[in-house]
């Protein structure tokens, strides 16, 4: 760009633009003073450009939330706390309303006003820089792994529990009491890692880095073989649950609630009852949609369902009603684990308001929890289902076996940064929900919020 000083003069006589005074006194962006007759030093001048950081530092350490009581007043019926791992408090805040999420006057009141402390740890952003280090760690075990580890084991899996279902439509077949408990064993264990593993990894895409396949994939687990529509699959557990986990009224398995049931019932009777009620639930989800895809998912449904009949009749020689009996009977197999398992993982943890959701990494170590190893669940439902949950929240796009591998390195950095790495049995957490059962599944739950520096 030309000086101003050299410039040669306008024609018409006006001075350039750049060489009429500022009426602030500021020197003008080329560096170029322009007199004033009354300067006013008062105001220092403004910088044209601001320097901008290129990353912004990856802290150390990270500070602990601290888990508050809700200002909502409601009455829960009971005063007691619970104290989490992090010694942080978790108060009820919950009301009476009986069913899913909170009555219409609570949910009018969660939005609060915020103190200044809580404002400096929702405004800034320590733990977006922390689930970036974090998710740079775990890249780093991906990258050094073999297809095997990513997709080679589970994919293993998946067809050794097609392979179990020759022998076991002929143990079916078998007149003596052993060989058909046998078949029915069998039928079960394939039916539950093809309908929950292969169907949970399928929602995922985690089986193919192919779109195209992930969704040929999606459809057979899925609807062939699980007897539910895929797209309604994809949205209430990946678009619903995975992205607003613990949220109240959005992700917090209020889904899995019934009130109005006993809990022994609930917990040992009417889990059994989840091969029939699949497709009723698959039917109304169904409503709304188009014809051509509702008629192409209610052929898929009815492939899956006839041709396990079909093969049982032909195959076992089973007659009408003793094919659909041993239909029931296989797939209610897991049925029980299969409810406990979706429910003591998130309820009874910290719910979170929709207005006042804590980010990514603090929302996930809060409000999820791994279940011990059990090696039969963990073969049938898959480690993301069981031990590894909380490494499946915080990267749903990693297989079974991934979590598995990557589960020291998420547990360490969690610790090291004094964030919850929420662990408990499966016999305990059943002891925990028989006892308290009126609290964590008759009433609402109660709000938690992330407030103040620990």
């Amino acid at each position: 760009m030309e000086s101003p000083s050299r410039r040669s003069p306008r024609p018409d006589g006006v001075p350039h633009p750049d060489r009429v005074p500022r009426p602030d006194g500021v020197p003008h962006p080329d560096g170029v003073p322009v007199p004033t007759e009354s300067p006013v030093p008062t105001e220092s001048p403004i910088p044209t450009e601001s320097p901008v950081p290129t990353e912004s530092p990856i802290p150390t350490e990270s500070p602990s939330p601290v888990l508050m009581e809700s200002p909502i007043p409601m009455d829960t019926g009971s005063g007691d706390t619970r104290r989490s791992r992090t010694g942080a408090v978790t108060a009820a805040a919950a009301g009476r309303t009986v069913g899913v999420g909170l009555s219409v006057e609570s949910r009018d009141r969660v939005c609060e006003a915020r103190s200044p402390t809580e404002d400096s740890l929702w405004n800034n952003a320590p733990e977006e820089a922390l689930m970036l280090q974090l998710r740079r760690a775990v890249q780093e075990v991906v990258k050094q792994s073999s297809w095997w580890e990513r997709r080679g084991e589970d994919c293993c899996i998946l067809g050794a529990a097609f392979l179990l279902l020759p022998p076991a439509f002929l143990l079916l077949g078998s007149a003596h009491l052993p060989g058909l408990c046998a078949g029915v064993l069998l039928m079960g264990v394939a039916h539950a890692v093809i309908t929950i593993k292969g169907a949970h990894l399928a929602s995922h895409g985690g089986l193919s880095q192919s779109r195209a396949w992930a969704r040929v994939w999606a459809v057979f687990f899925i609807e062939v073989c699980g007897c539910f529509p895929a797209q309604a699959a994809v949205q209430a557990h990946v678009q619903m649950h995975h992205a607003h986990t613990n949220v109240l009224g959005l992700g917090d398995s209020s889904l899995w609630k019934l009130p109005f049931l006993p809990r022994a019932v609930y917990l040992f009777v009417a889990p059994l009852a989840l091969p029939v009620i699949t497709p009723l639930v698959a039917l109304a989800h169904l409503r709304g949609r188009g014809a051509a895809a509702g008629s192409r998912t209610v052929a898929m449904m009815a492939l899956g369902l006839l041709s396990q009949y079909w093969l049982l009749v032909r195959v076992s020689g089973f007659r009408a009603p003793g094919a659909l009996l041993c239909m029931l009977l296989c797939r209610a197999l897991f049925s029980i684990p299969y409810i406990h398992v979706n429910v003591f993982q998130h309820v009874g943890l910290p719910v979170f308001s929709p207005s006042r959701r804590p980010r990514r990494i603090l929302q996930m170590s809060h409000g999820v929890l791994n279940l011990h190893r059990i090696p039969l669940l963990d073969w049938t439902f898959g480690h993301s289902l069981i031990s590894c949950h909380v490494e499946h929240h915080l990267f749903p796009f990693l297989s079974d076996h991934m979590c598995l591998k990557v589960k020291p390195v998420v547990s360490r950095f969690l610790m090291e940064k004094q964030l919850p790495y929420q662990e408990d049995g499966y016999l305990s957490r059943l002891r925990l929900f028989y006892r308290r059962y009126q609290e964590l599944m008759v009433l609402a739950p109660p709000i938690t919020e992330l407030v103040g520096v620990q």
